[in-house]
């Protein structure tokens, strides 16, 4: 089932015709359709991407224990902040995505990348914030059955979560147009891309994605226990050194948890990886065979009539 989401979650999200909007009978455009054209600006989906790759930076960041203050500052303390602020922006940035392209209709909540967000944003949103209140309200006789709760809300496991919004970036390359945007957007120079360079790219980025969330999960399951995984960074090395087959044996995983995700992660590193290279090679034979008509010209019959005439 992980295998399916990441798949699934992978896809770019597009508008169905249900969520196409009209203008309204003045002929103007409707608050719903401003707010949906202005969330699918490039410059919006631009600034959405950075932040999902500073948020999956900092949360990888804020394992390494050992980090320098900075101007005095606790980095940890500033990254926890960060984060929550990031948080909170993106739950406002889900509900008006919502809004926009599903008028709050349940059928909106079937998308693997709205899926996703609602497991990545929503849910720690809810237990940092709603579950402290109310063992605060109870007036601590009911941290017994907050307890389980608080402390799922702390862990590394559903922290690391947060990397699957990498996945969110897939909409840059769903095709040529779509990519052509973004760069209008960041001021680059617009380059001739091909299909296969996009393809070529998504399964960088679905291997990159399966090697994140995997060392997430390793990394939770050996912290505190295994002396050799002590950050996210030397579980990254170790899942890549692992779905890559090298193996050096320096470290290896030493809890039930860690076992089942290695043995999780090969499985799926076997259904994503040749899929991904499979749909890269044929993209790029695509591209050698354009080349190649290309080159050979167009084709020109002559006829030569009775007269010799041609």
């Amino acid at each position: 089932s992980f295998v399916v989401f990441v798949v699934a979650a992978a896809a770019a999200e597009k508008p169905t015709a249900r969520q196409r909007q009209k203008p309204n009978r003045t002929g103007k455009p409707n608050v719903r359709m401003r707010v949906f054209s202005f969330l699918n600006l490039p410059a919006v989906e631009v600034l959405s991407a950075s932040a999902v790759l500073l948020s999956s930076f900092l949360v990888a960041l804020d394992t390494i224990r050992t980090l320098p203050d900075v101007g005095g500052l606790d980095p940890h303390v500033a990254i926890a902040t960060v984060l929550d602020v990031m948080n909170v922006i993106f739950a406002i940035d889900f509900f008006v995505r919502w809004y926009a392209a599903g008028n709050f209709k349940p059928v909106y909540l079937r998308k693997p990348l709205v899926q996703l967000d609602i497991f990545v944003v929503l849910i720690p949103l809810f237990l940092a914030t709603l579950l402290p209140l109310l063992d605060r309200s109870s007036g601590g006789t009911g941290v017994g059955s907050l307890t389980p709760l608080l402390e799922l809300q702390n862990s590394a496991g559903l922290q690391n979560l947060l990397l699957l919004r990498i996945l969110r970036l897939s909409r840059v390359l769903t095709d040529i147009n779509t990519f052509t945007r973004f760069e209008m957007a960041l001021g680059l120079r617009l380059k001739d891309v091909r299909p296969y360079q996009l393809q070529l790219a998504r399964a960088f980025l679905s291997v990159f994605t399966l090697l994140s969330v995997a060392s997430g999960l390793i990394y939770s399951a050996e912290v505190g226990v295994n002396p050799d995984i002590t950050d996210y960074f030397t579980a990254f090395y170790f899942t890549l050194t692992t779905l890559t087959t090298v193996g050096f044996g320096d470290i290896a995983p030493v809890t039930a948890q860690g076992r089942l995700v290695v043995g999780v992660s090969i499985l799926a590193g076997i259904a994503v990886v040749p899929a991904q290279a499979a749909a890269s090679v044929d993209a790029l034979m695509d591209y050698q065979t354009d080349v190649k008509r290309k080159r050979g010209g167009p084709r020109v019959t002559v006829k030569v009539d009775g007269d010799g005439n041609v």
